[in-house]
């Protein structure tokens, strides 16, 4: 099984857990509170928000960073790039529909799972062809969008003992699909092994 991120979510959740037994952290903000806070934001404010998710995938919360990784994703492949900046959209969008905070909306928090999500999903199933995976890339966005929001509220009841759920949402996401691959992949196996056996009788 791919290892994804987990291996720096592990070392980076365990040293801030550390960190915060030694200095007390601060409460993060709740995750949605289920009111649309879309009529306050301008075509602007949402088109820098989805690239500051892209951006977020390295720490970073800038508009022009984003359109720095999107150009650079260009050159392994232009619909990966596509893929990355609908997968932020979706996620973004969708957190501001459900009413995320708007601080940590701005700041692309919430796209980056999403924008992570979508390019990997875009790589790894890019044999599918761009309709299927296109489709797939909007269900795994909105899918590690959903995971986020829930990780998001037990971060919150934690009270800064873990400051963020990093890219575990990712990570879920990720290899949940990779379990149902491999289990289609195991019945298709089976029925074409036991279709040879009734030939061969």
């Amino acid at each position: 099984s791919p290892q994804l991120t987990l291996a720096f979510n592990f070392s980076a959740l365990s040293t801030l857990a550390v960190i915060h037994l030694i200095d007390h952290g601060t409460a993060t903000p709740a995750a949605i509170t289920w009111n649309n806070i879309l009529p306050q934001l301008s075509t602007m404010d949402c088109v820098t928000a989805i690239l500051n998710g892209v951006s977020q995938i390295f720490f970073v919360a800038s508009p022009i960073s984003g359109c720095l990784i999107l150009f650079g994703i260009g050159f392994a492949g232009p619909f990966m790039t596509f893929s990355t900046l609908l997968g932020s959209t979706v996620a973004t969008l969708g957190a501001a529909r459900c009413g995320a905070d708007i601080s940590r909306f701005q700041q692309g928090i919430w796209g980056y799972n999403a924008a992570l999500t979508a390019l990997w999903i875009s790589f790894h199933f890019r044999s599918l062809g761009y309709v299927a995976v296109f489709f797939l890339v909007c269900f795994g966005a909105a899918a590690a969008t959903a995971v986020f929001a829930g990780m998001d509220a037990v971060v919150a009841m934690t009270h800064g003992f873990a400051p963020t759920c990093f890219t575990l949402p990712f990570n879920a996401v990720g290899l949940s699909l990779v379990a149902i691959q491999r289990f289609i992949q195991g019945i298709h196996s089976l029925t074409k092994a036991k279709s040879s056996e009734c030939m061969e009788q």
